[in-house]
């Protein structure tokens, strides 16, 4: 709650005829006691000043027995206003009587106006003004020595009397100014007390509700009316003593309570986060402000988040971070010898013939209803991901043996058949599967324990496919042709085989070029053009990745200055991905400062991009890196944002100036209302953190119509442009002619 929203409920505590009864209770009996205090008095000086003893004690009589009908709590409230009232301004009058008309005695009126001042309501007012022209004109026209001592007043009683009754109206009416004034400012707080969108209300020290607003009205299906006086922790479901207010208030200090959850309208429990803050007046509390905010629909979508996070999008299983997850804690769980762990890499043959042939939904649909019948196949304790587009893994622990695990695997192919042949008629899928049983030998992982499977499954696959193949240490040495791809792939480097392709980024609102993503490429003398997947992860695995990133940082950075040269590219950016091993390299920020200052690029022209799960590694000083890096000047990005959900809880304190939402959140946006919801929570977290986003793997006009729709910046993906090189990408960037980034580096 902002400060003046605090200043306005605060306003509300102490003054106002409807704050409670505890506000008009102690106005009440200032007054009363008032009241009580003049009867003594009023009898001393009425037998010093002759008064008959008799007289004095009907008539202050009288007077009590309005006062004590005044505390009477069977009264209503106006008729206890009037009669305390009458009671005062009577103590007035009879002052005046005993006094012989004293015209000192006269201003005790004006003290009684300034009293009843207190009630803040037009009633008092009234009776004061009634009763001074009835006092000083019908009485002083009667028997005008026992009102006025005065001769001239005596003389002329009417016209005195309509004095008095002109000050005494002057003053009711300066009082009135005040307490309208103080009225107006009360009602403009209740106006933003009431027009607040979150639940609002305040207590005072004994817990007690003594305002509140139609938010908190609404949400409990009660009026305003109905809360005030209940007592406030009795919201909360179920009642926590450590939630009580008067509790809270003992120890000072603002409170904030993560969450606690109300009993809505509807008879639903919903989460609400509670703040609790103490109401201080000269020095000394009076009451807490409480506000509650409902937070279901935020811990809905980080729900949502959290399993797009963990899971697969299309088939729902586990993705591979929540695999490695599970699998890791599976290893670290003790077992005995007949209580083995086994790892199944389930690969589909001839796939992407059977894709092809069907089609890619038809494809789709069969790849969900395999994993269906996977997760059928497997036990409760078992987990079930997808870990490619046709590839699934399943981690089974308590395999007692061999036998044990090739009956299991033998019911995965079964499953895979089976639903292949539900799914279309003649239609025949088979799969090859790897098996790894786990033995606790030193060296082991969870990383270890899916390569060895894959290294299996890819055996069973060239023994023709729907094979079941254990691992055995002698693949790891069959797998030397990685070796021998290592070697040429640093010939590669050398010979100029690598290139780069850039895929353009462009703005939602009105489809302009913004810059582009540089892809590196292997044109391969033998194989063809390789996409990163054929490559990337053995440059990683050979310690190349540091030599190929570099060269990849000079090339995208030479072509961005070639084209900002160019009629059209003088406001285009390049992203540039950035591995692990390079984040790790004390000289990275060196050598992107030597390639802004060698291609005289502005660093904002610049933006590294790192994953998610890069994010994710704890200890190795990321985070200094890439805050060094944003201090150079150039863009730090997540790249496949929600792909790795616990960034979420430091994504605030992350160096960085944009996110790029994963492909897997952007696919099939359209038809999917689940996924709409979260790249729409993506896109306001964005903002809320003033961050740019940028929507991967946009392949529809109907994916961007909805992007826009979502106030997503930028985009990127097929059907916006794919990754060409730099000489065919250029029309697509609104450059007129695009000579090679050689050239600029030759300038």
């Amino acid at each position: 709650m902002s400060e003046g929203l605090l200043a306005h409920a605060r306003a509300l505590l102490p003054v106002g005829d409807d704050v409670g009864p505890t506000a008009f209770g102690v106005r009440h009996r200032l007054v009363l006691i008032g009241v009580w205090l003049h009867l003594p008095g009023l009898f001393v000086v009425g037998l010093v000043n002759g008064y008959p003893p008799a007289h004095l004690v009907a008539e202050l009589a009288a007077l009590a027995g309005l006062a004590a009908a005044a505390g009477s709590v069977r009264v209503p409230r106006p008729w206890r206003v009037a009669l305390a009232t009458t009671a005062l301004v009577g103590c007035s009058a009879f002052l005046v009587h005993v006094t012989g008309g004293l015209t000192e005695s006269h201003f005790h009126f004006f003290a009684v106006v300034a009293f009843v001042t207190l009630y803040q309501s037009w009633l008092p007012y009234l009776l004061c003004i009634g009763w001074v022209l009835l006092h000083h004109g019908v009485l002083g026209t009667l028997s005008p020595e026992s009102v006025y001592s005065n001769p001239a007043a005596v003389a002329r009683p009417a016209v005195w009397a309509l004095v008095h009754g002109g000050f005494v109206v002057l003053a009711s009416l300066a009082g009135l100014a005040a307490w309208r004034a103080t009225e107006l400012e009360r009602l403009r707080a209740e106006s933003v007390v009431a027009a607040a969108p979150h639940a609002l209300y305040g207590v005072d020290l004994d817990g007690r509700i003594v305002f509140a607003n139609s938010a908190l009205a609404q949400q409990l299906g009660e009026t305003t009316d109905r809360l005030v006086g209940r007592v406030a922790h009795d919201l909360l479901h179920p009642p926590a003593e450590h939630c009580r207010p008067c509790g809270l208030l003992a120890s000072g200090g603002d409170h904030h309570l993560d969450q606690v959850e109300l009993l809505d309208a509807a008879g639903q429990l919903r989460p609400h986060e509670l703040q609790m803050r103490p109401v201080v007046e000269r020095g000394h509390r009076v009451g807490t402000v409480v506000t509650h905010w409902d937070i279901s629909e935020r811990l809905s979508q980080r729900r949502q988040l959290e399993r797009f996070a963990l899971h697969d999008s299309l088939t729902g299983l586990a993705n591979r971070t929540l695999l490695l997850d599970r699998l890791t804690r599976a290893m670290l769980t003790p077992r005995d010898e007949r209580d083995r762990l086994a790892v199944f890499h389930v690969d589909l043959d001839r796939f992407k013939a059977v894709n092809a042939a069907l089609g890619q939904t038809a494809g789709d649909a069969l790849l969900v209803a395999i994993a269906g019948g996977l997760r059928l196949s497997a036990r409760p304790q078992d987990t079930v991901a997808r870990v490619g587009g046709d590839e699934f893994v399943v981690v089974a622990p308590g395999m007692p043996d061999v036998q044990a695990a090739d009956a299991f695997a033998e019911r995965l192919v079964a499953a895979v058949a089976r639903t292949g042949a539900a799914d279309g008629p003649g239609l025949l899928v088979t799969a090859s599967v790897g098996v790894r049983l786990a033995d606790g030998a030193v060296g082991e992982d969870a990383e270890r324990l899916l390569a060895d499977a894959d290294l299996a499954m890819f055996a069973a696959k060239t023994r023709g496919g729907g094979q079941v193949v254990h691992f055995n240490a002698g693949m790891r040495l069959q797998d030397g042709s990685d070796l021998a791809l290592g070697a040429e792939l640093h010939r590669a480097l050398d010979a100029g085989e690598l290139v780069l392709h850039y895929q353009p980024v462009f703005a939602v609102a009105d489809r302009r070029p913004v810059g582009a993503e540089a892809l590196v490429r292997w044109q391969h003398p033998v194989h063809g053009l390789l996409g990163p997947d054929r490559f990337i992860a053995l440059a990683e695995k050979t310690g190349m990745i540091g030599s190929l990133g570099t060269w990849v940082l000079h090339r995208a950075a030479e072509q961005l200055a070639a084209w900002r040269d160019l009629p059209g590219g003088a406001e285009l950016t390049m992203a540039v991905n950035l591995s692990v091993r390079q984040l790790q390299d004390p000289t990275l920020v060196q050598q992107v400062a030597d390639v802004l200052a060698w291609t005289d690029l502005p660093a904002h022209a610049l933006c590294l991009e790192v994953t998610e799960s890069i994010l994710m590694r704890d200890g190795d000083g990321t985070d200094d890196m890439l805050r060094r890096l944003r201090d150079l000047g150039v863009v730090v990005a997540i790249d496949d944002f929600g792909t790795g959900y616990s960034s979420l809880s430091r994504l605030h304190g992350l160096p960085i100036q944009r996110l790029k939402i994963d492909r897997s959140f952007v696919r099939g946006l359209g038809g999917d209302d689940d996924r709409q919801q979260i790249v729409h929570a993506i896109i306001s977290l964005a903002a809320a953190l003033h961050l740019d986003v940028v929507a991967e793997g946009v392949e529809t006009d109907e994916e961007l119509t909805l992007l826009a729709e979502l106030r997503c910046p930028h985009a990127q993906g097929f059907g916006l442009g794919r990754p060409l090189p730099a000489d065919q990408v250029a029309a697509g960037l609104g450059i007129e002619s695009a000579p090679d980034g050689a050239a600029a580096a030759a300038r």
